[in-house]
């Protein structure tokens, strides 16, 4: 998956990887479900499930990565290994998290031990830009009881994230002689006063 780059400004940014990981799941018998959220920009979605009822537990993980340094040593889509470590760009954001929950996945599936409910690994597009992936999932009706997401976080444990908005906000001014600013509106004042109320209020 590291040696397949799937960073901003390269066609069809995760189609490789997605196909590296079918590919993977579909040799541990392991159904999955890809769909496009743009061209070239799929999820793929494996679940897999016991026999009996219960809880539905979601292992979720991004497949794109944010573009290569251009400084180092490292080739970083060689995926190299030095001292029983693995180096790349997207080994810790977030390909190997995504590798090891496809891993457990397998585990389970040949083990034979999930006896009751279900595990689905989603690994989502577009999670460094707009959260075009994730959002799709979401307005697709998807559910999940509880979800585990696999972002680097130095073994800290999180019980959650901020999330995303994108605004747009419009200030308008009027201009005024620097002798009588009173009869103008500073737009910039304005965007100060709104930007530190944000600060304040919401974030």
């Amino acid at each position: 998956m590291v040696r397949a780059p799937s960073h901003p400004g390269i066609p069809r940014q995760e189609e490789a990887v997605v196909r590296e990981l079918d590919a993977f799941l579909k040799t541990c018998d392991i159904e999955t479900v890809i769909t496009e959220v743009q061209e070239g920009r799929p999820n793929l979605i494996a679940t897999l499930a016991g026999s009996q009822p219960g809880p539905h537990l979601l292992f979720c993980g991004h497949t794109d990565t944010v573009p290569p340094n251009v400084e180092g040593t490292t080739d970083p889509f060689a995926a190299t290994i030095k001292e029983g470590r693995l180096y790349g760009r997207g080994t810790a954001d977030m390909k190997g998290a995504v590798a090891a929950m496809a891993g457990a996945l397998a585990g389970l599936k040949a083990s034979g031990e999930l006896k009751a409910g279900k595990i689905t690994l989603a690994a989502v597009a577009d999670e460094e830009m707009e959260s075009l992936g994730a959002e799709s999932l979401i307005l697709s009706g998807f559910k999940a009881d509880a979800s585990i997401v696999g972002e680097p976080t130095s073994n800290k444990i999180a019980v959650g994230h901020k999330g995303l908005e994108w605004l747009q906000v419009d200030f308008e001014g009027r201009a005024a002689h620097g002798g009588t600013p009173e009869a103008g509106i500073n737009a910039i004042s304005a965007a100060a006063h709104f930007i530190q109320l944000v600060e304040n209020e919401l974030v």
